[in-house]
């Protein structure tokens, strides 16, 4: 009798620690579900960045998070330059992430614009002394790039390579910190930079049949067609083209955005979007929303119909809490399948090579 009153009891108690187990796991699931589809920066457009022909603040507004001067100090590393997950420690030295660095220093940018302190000047001359000193490499050719040293897998991208996400990023930073300054060699740094981004040799930009082009955030083959990264470089060239009033390369920036037309339209998932062309199921709430203010500011800057569409499409989507959900689920259902099913061949990513070692120490111009 005594055996069976203590075999019920351990009974009981593994099945109080399981439901906790389970109660647990429910809790966390629905946590991450409401992070997911809820607890995200928002990416929101900002007219006033066109107020004036030049450019001056972003286009998309990323000040919230850094107007915390505690939080921001936190976030800095021993030199002084903002740390990252995806920094590596390489030749003695740790290696930033470049694209964190560009785009903290362009929202630390629009804060001073707004509400200059002495201590977030000081941070932001810092991050601009690394992206245009030991962050940056000078190739072949004079082009100046900002290279990652994180491997992403699902691209075949590992050791060292190139983004044009983060050279349009730098760009912006670069015309933007010309006129904040007054200091006429970032603006020449941009352009060392813009040259680079349109080169083909570099990997950077993809140029298809019947004239299609595309700006690859993550160099590749068969290319990703990644939208954010793509759109955000296109908007550093419109940048330098708005900073040195030059007509030619205005049209040359609008041609690119022609010619993007037929890969931009096969990221459309009815009314949600793709991150890119690798990955069937829709992209997450966050970038969904970047995308839509992406689209906003393109809608903003050529008054085009089909970018008009897509700014009013997309934003209804992303503000429409049903449809997150949706995708949530759709995004799960995406992830089990890809568990499942048998791993394809990953693409092959292109990194720098011998033959694109920097022609000299690494260092910024002054």
């Amino acid at each position: 009798m005594l055996l069976r009153m203590r075999r019920a009891e351990i009974q009981r108690g593994v099945g109080l620690a399981l439901l906790f187990l389970l109660l647990a796991a429910a809790v966390f699931a629905g946590a991450r579900l409401l992070r997911y589809v809820h607890g995200y920066a928002g990416s929101r457009f900002r007219p006033e960045s066109l107020a004036e022909a030049a450019p001056t603040c972003f286009y998309l507004d990323w000040r919230t998070r850094w107007s915390d001067g505690e939080e921001l100090r936190r976030a800095l590393g021993e030199d002084g330059v903002v740390r990252s997950i995806r920094d590596r420690t390489r030749d003695g030295g740790v290696r930033h992430n470049p694209l964190r660095v560009i785009q903290i220093a362009l929202a630390l940018h629009d804060l001073q614009l707004e509400s200059p302190t002495p201590d977030r000047e000081r941070i932001f001359r810092r991050q601009l002394d690394w992206i245009t000193g030991d962050g940056m490499l000078r190739l072949p050719g004079g082009h100046l790039v900002w290279p990652h040293y994180d491997a992403f897998e699902r691209y075949g991208l590992s050791g060292v390579w190139i983004s044009a996400l983060t050279q349009g990023q730098a760009i912006s930073l670069l015309v933007r910190a010309a006129r904040y300054t007054g200091e006429a060699r970032y603006l020449e740094l941009a352009h060392q930079a813009a040259a680079a981004l349109r080169d083909r040799e570099f990997g950077m930009r993809w140029e298809g049949p019947h004239g299609s082009c595309f700006y690859e955030e993550f160099p590749c083959d068969p290319p990703a067609h990644a939208l954010n990264g793509c759109l955000l470089a296109w908007l550093g060239l419109w940048d330098l083209a708005r900073a040195s009033s030059s007509e030619a390369a205005r049209e040359a920036c609008l041609r690119d955005l022609d010619c993007f037309e037929p890969i931009v339209r096969q990221h459309a998932r009815g009314d949600w979007t793709r991150y890119d062309l690798h990955q069937q199921r829709p992209t997450s709430p966050a970038y969904h929303e970047l995308h839509a203010a992406l689209a906003e500011a393109l809608a903003a800057i050529t008054g085009q119909p089909r970018w008009e569409a897509r700014a009013r499409d997309w934003r209804r989507s992303a503000e429409d809490a049903f449809a997150r959900l949706r995708v949530a689920a759709r995004v799960v259902r995406g992830k089990i399948e890809t568990l499942l099913r048998p791993q394809s061949a990953r693409p092959r990513g292109r990194t720098l090579g011998a033959g694109w070692r920097a022609e000299a120490p690494r260092g910024g111009v002054r």
